[in-house]
C-alpha cells in the first residue's frame, strides 16, 4: 500500500500534481478509496467532458472514440441515428453522421450511465469501423460539440481519482 502525503505523484511519467502559477490555490481532490490516502490538487476539476480515441492508430477492424464527462451523451446522439434509444449498459446499433446529415458508416454504440463506468463518470463508446479518417471525423465532430482533448492516462486518471482504482492498478 502506497501512502502519498507531500510528494508529487506520478504514473506513468503524466503528473498528477501541479501547481497554478497564480496566487489562488487550484481545487484538491482526494481519492475515495480509504485504502488509499493521496491527496491530488488538480488544475481543473472533472466538470468537463473528454474525448478520445481510445484504440491504437492506424488501420484496424474497429476503432473506439470515448467521451467522458457531463455531457458525453449530448455531445455524442447528435452525431448518431439511433435504432434505439441508449440505454445505460446496453449496446446500440447507429449510423454515423455527417455534419449534413448524411450516413457515413456504421458503428456500435455504448453508453454507461454514472457510476456505473470506469471513470464513475457518463461514458459513451462508439466503436466504429477502424478508418483513421472516420474515427478523425467523429473526434473533431465531438470537441466541435465541446469535449476537450483527454490528456494521455486522463481516463485512467479520473478512474483513479473517483475510487475505482487504486495507485497499484492506475501504474499497471
Amino acid at each position: 500500500l502506497y501512502h502519498a502525503k507531500h510528494h508529487n505523484l506520478t504514473t506513468k511519467n503524466h503528473h498528477l500534481h501541479t501547481e497554478k502559477p497564480n496566487k489562488q490555490a487550484p481545487p484538491t481532490i482526494t481519492n475515495k478509496n480509504s485504502d488509499t490516502l493521496v491527496k491530488i490538487t488538480m488544475p481543473h476539476l472533472a466538470d468537463d467532458t473528454i474525448v478520445a480515441i481510445s484504440t491504437p492508430p492506424g488501420r484496424g477492424g474497429i476503432g473506439i472514440v470515448r467521451l467522458s464527462g457531463p455531457d458525453a451523451r449530448a455531445i455524442a446522439e447528435p452525431l448518431l441515428k439511433l435504432r434505439h434509444p441508449l440505454a445505460p449498459a446496453q449496446a446500440r446499433f447507429a449510423q454515423i453522421l455527417d455534419n449534413t446529415g448524411e450516413i457515413l458508416d456504421e458503428a456500435v454504440v455504448t453508453w454507461f450511465q454514472s457510476p456505473h463506468s470506469y471513470t464513475s463518470e457518463d461514458v459513451v463508446e462508439i466503436a466504429a469501423h477502424g478508418s483513421p479518417v472516420l474515427l478523425d471525423h467523429l473526434l473533431r465532430r465531438c470537441l466541435a460539440a465541446g469535449a476537450r482533448l483527454a490528456q494521455p492516462g486522463e481516463f485512467t486518471q479520473r478512474a483513479f481519482l473517483s475510487g475505482r482504482l487504486d495507485l497499484t492498478q492506475a501504474e499497471a
